[in-house]
């Protein structure tokens, strides 16, 4: 995935804009399950499209987009990762694997 080029710092704008996004993914998250489920298939959808664009983190040859970039990691850190750690805290390791089936 990063062969040939070496990982740069995101913009400072986007770090902002992503630590925005996952505070509101958390807040929704909680507050309301069909949020919390818009929440879920939206990080699944950008999971989707950052491996369709590559723009997981931004490179040397590849800036990447700030959209992508963005929803993906304010999704998965505030709505995908909360969930997994409470839910390990809560059930134990092997709910984790009840999760995928």
């Amino acid at each position: 995935m990063f062969r040939g080029s070496t990982l740069i710092r995101p913009k400072r704008s986007w770090v902002l804009t992503t630590l925005a996004v996952a505070v509101l993914a958390f807040v929704g998250a909680r507050s309301s399950p069909t949020i919390g489920y818009c929440v879920a298939m939206g990080a699944l959808l950008m999971i989707i499209a950052a491996s369709l664009t590559q723009s997981f983190w931004p490179t040397q040859r590849r800036p990447g987009f700030a959209v992508v970039f963005v929803l993906f990691w304010g999704l998965l850190l505030g709505g995908v990762i909360p969930f997994t750690i409470e839910r390990w805290i809560e059930e134990g390791p092997p709910s984790l694997g009840e999760l995928l089936r």
